[in-house]
């Protein structure tokens, strides 16, 4: 079974991962809704249920995200939606300075300042907070913000239908506690892998994990008529060891 490499991809905005107002849940929603447009249009239609199997959520609060989203500046919502019936969304990028979001600058007005009688005020300040030291503070938050959009990304593709979204989750998460994220060229091979292992997909995800592996590998399985011991369990062999 063969992947479109357009399922498996979604292109965003940078401002996504700069508004300090979009919680975990509002990207997620918002990557799903990103994931239904077509190339050429900035309007979405998925029914409640699809953007709810996307996003991994409960249908109950797509609705929530999706008027926070548009109160947000980041889509139109328009329709009553619902069960069997598809609201129809408008995709924006909202003007972050102007909204007071990551990039909004509040500068306060100039103080007066008395004229020195006796003191000498030197003529450069030192600084309380180095501005290396705010910059590198800076960089580390975007870090943050942007990998926490990338594992998004990579728990919301299309999934071959013999893979399990729990399964698949679970898998995105492993990686991201190995330190190891999952970019677009990986996923698209490994779902590739995954969709031709038939009913063992989920089996291949959970050797995985349970292993500690980074990649993954078809079952080991044991010939005819012998035991497997690849199931993680410590066995004692006496005193020949093992045979």
């Amino acid at each position: 079974m063969s992947v479109d490499v357009h399922d498996l991809f979604v292109y965003l905005p940078a401002a996504m991962a700069l508004d300090e107002r979009l919680s975990k849940t509002h990207l997620r929603v918002l990557i799903a809704l990103y994931s239904f447009r077509r190339k050429n249009t900035d309007t979405a239609w998925p029914s409640r249920d699809k953007l709810a199997q996307r996003c991994g959520l409960a249908p109950g609060k797509i609705s929530t995200a999706t008027t926070e989203l548009a109160r947000l500046g980041w889509l139109h919502k328009s329709g009553d939606g619902g069960r069997g019936r598809s609201c129809e969304y408008r995709l924006l990028v909202p003007d972050l300075a102007a909204s007071g979001g990551a990039d909004a600058v509040t500068v306060a007005a100039p103080a007066t300042v008395a004229p020195a009688v006796t003191t000498t005020v030197p003529t450069v300040a030192t600084p309380t907070v180095p501005a290396v030291a705010r910059g590198k503070e800076h960089a580390s938050e975007h870090a943050v913000e942007q990998d926490s959009v990338v594992r998004c990304a990579a728990a919301t593709v299309a999934l071959p239908a013999n893979v399990t979204p729990a399964v698949w989750q679970g898998w995105v998460q492993h990686r991201s506690q190995l330190g190891k994220r999952l970019t677009p060229a990986t996923v698209q091979a490994q779902l590739t892998m995954l969709a031709a292992q038939g009913a063992q997909a989920d089996a291949v995800l959970q050797q995985s994990i349970r292993n500690g592996w980074q990649g993954l590998f078809a079952l080991k399985t044991a010939p005819a008529g012998k035991p497997s011991y690849d199931d993680g369990q410590r066995r004692d062999y006496g005193a020949g060891g093992r045979l």
